[in-house]
């Protein structure tokens, strides 16, 4: 039975999937409580220019994650909907929310904004699968 759904989102068309999907397990497992969250990386840089405005894409984050409260507040009458907004990795911050039993499932999009080549989109979500302790659904 599942209780408690994380869902990472980054802002993405295929985070918003990963959303929606989600929302449909809620409605048809009842689940009553669904968690949000994005995770802003650290300040990284590439031949010394910093290629992620922190400030940015803590504002974006926080917008993502707002946006998604509404769709899942209005998808899902009644649900429990927390948002969190972290900095970090975003795989290891993922996983270290869902450790101890605090959620049944964990829902991620394939690829999304995590900056890196298109040869490795979808490298978050795989480490997620890979390192968490509870299951993963990944959605394309």
């Amino acid at each position: 039975m599942l209780r408690k759904i994380l869902v990472a989102i980054d802002g993405s068309d295929q985070s918003y999937n990963a959303l929606t999907s989600a929302l449909e397990i809620a409605l048809g497992c009842r689940v009553g409580e669904l968690e949000v969250i994005s995770v802003v990386p650290g300040a990284a840089t590439m031949i010394g220019i910093p290629i992620v405005d922190v400030a940015r894409a803590e504002k974006y984050a926080k917008e993502a994650v707002a946006k998604a409260e509404k769709i899942a507040k209005e998808k899902v009458p009644g649900i429990l909907v927390k948002t969190k907004v972290e900095g970090g990795n975003p795989a290891q911050t993922v996983v270290q929310e869902a450790k101890d039993g605090k959620f049944d499932l964990i829902v991620v999009g394939r690829g999304g904004h995590g900056g890196v080549p298109r040869a490795e989109l979808g490298s978050v979500s795989r480490k997620i699968v890979d390192w968490a302790t509870v299951p993963v659904l990944v959605i394309k």
